[in-house]
């Protein structure tokens, strides 16, 4: 059942009684960091839209800068699952990236870091 951010800021795709599906907007923390000010994060407010989440349900993360899709296991038995998935390489990811500018060629090799700065 998709499902309005209900005033969490996120948006769920996908929701039932044991696994979500949520669209993570860049600059939000997949799961909470160290300190206070790192609490913050897609786990932290899935919980707080449901309360049978258990305490560690991600299955997977992206980058705090990262948008994209994440799944979610809300049950224990699910969240394993999921994990098993990820951790086996048995799901298929794809990722997009935006540039600036003309690309030479079809295909290539990205050999500058991801990220800047430290």
């Amino acid at each position: 059942m998709p499902a309005a951010d209900s005033g969490s800021g996120l948006e769920l795709l996908y929701l039932d009684r044991h696994c979500a599906v949520v669209d993570k907007p860049g600059g939000l923390l997949a799961v909470p960091g160290r300190g206070p000010d790192r609490e913050d994060c897609v786990t932290s407010r899935l919980q707080r839209l449901c309360p049978w989440c258990i305490g560690q349900p991600a299955a997977h993360r992206l980058d705090m800068d990262t948008s994209g899709l994440m799944v979610l296991g809300l049950s224990a038995v699910a969240q394993r699952h999921l994990s098993a998935q990820f951790a086996s390489r048995s799901v298929q990811k794809g990722y997009v990236a935006l540039l600036d500018g003309p690309v030479a060629g079809t295909s290539g090799t990205i050999r500058l870091a991801f990220r800047l700065g430290s």
